[in-house]
């Protein structure tokens, strides 16, 4: 890993997200990649763990969101949409007494607008800590940063907890997206989700949408936005340009929207 970090080997991917009920162009995620010089592809379950108890998460995660904070001052250049950056945020950064610190410094240098930037933060690390992480939270708001749940349903989530956590999205799981069309269990959770999300004024986020009758059934059952790789892979910034933010975009909403 440091090896690799001083050999420039990681780079940032985005992956599309769409707005449901118009099939929009909303904004994206920031992926972390590694790829070593021979070509071949290290899979983030296998290095973010190492990051992670290495500590050098820390590096790692400045990097992304440095990085896709300037890609993000380029688009705008392009085009003029006020596109969410969504960026993950580790266990390990949160916990750093400057990390509030450092992302007001992030957004100072780059010159991001800072609300259309969205940190998320796994179920599982918000409810690790929940005092500790309300406290967290309400210095990125003032910020002007907003802040999603991620893998929402795999954890332990208190429900009291998470209204206190004042995030503006929650992103539904792929576990229960995969079963979207052919589990009742999933579809059920689903719905309690958005549901719940709606009551809280949060939006939903469903990953990991795969077929088109997922997708119809999202709709349907009211979530606000959805990526996977049916709407598109995580590509490099040039593709990104490219396919989503280029005139070529209109042709992939009209695609979204003939499978809604």
């Amino acid at each position: 890993l440091r090896r690799a970090i001083s050999q420039l080997e990681f780079s940032v991917m985005y992956q599309p997200q769409f707005e449901l009920a118009t099939g929009t162009l909303v904004g994206c995620e920031a992926l972390l990649r590694w790829q070593r010089r021979d070509g071949s592809m290290v899979a983030p379950s296998e290095f973010i763990p190492m990051a992670e108890r290495s500590g050098l998460i820390i590096p790692l995660g400045h990097f992304v969101l440095a990085e896709s904070c300037r890609a993000w001052v380029r688009w705008q250049s392009l085009d003029q949409r006020a596109l969410k950056l969504s960026v993950n945020v580790s266990a390990v950064q949160l916990s750093q007494s400057d990390f509030v610190e450092n992302l007001e410094r992030v957004l100072g240098d780059t010159a991001m607008d800072p609300r259309c930037l969205c940190l998320e933060v796994t179920e599982s690390v918000a409810m690790k800590d929940p005092e500790a992480v309300i406290d967290r939270f309400r210095a990125i708001r003032a910020l002007g940063v907003e802040l999603a749940i991620d893998d929402f349903g795999t954890g332990h989530s208190s429900l009291a907890y998470l209204k206190q956590l004042e995030c503006h999205y929650i992103k539904i799981d792929r576990c229960f997206v995969s079963g979207a069309t052919d589990d009742a269990g999933c579809q059920q959770i689903i719905a309690s989700v958005v549901e719940m999300a709606a009551s809280y004024q949060m939006q939903t986020i469903a990953e990991g949408v795969e077929t088109p009758e997922q997708l119809q059934h999202l709709r349907r059952v009211g979530c606000d936005l959805a990526q996977g790789y049916l709407l598109g892979h995580p590509v490099p910034e040039r593709r990104f340009i490219a396919e989503c933010l280029m005139p070529t975009a209109e042709t992939r909403a009209d695609s979204l929207s003939a499978m809604l």
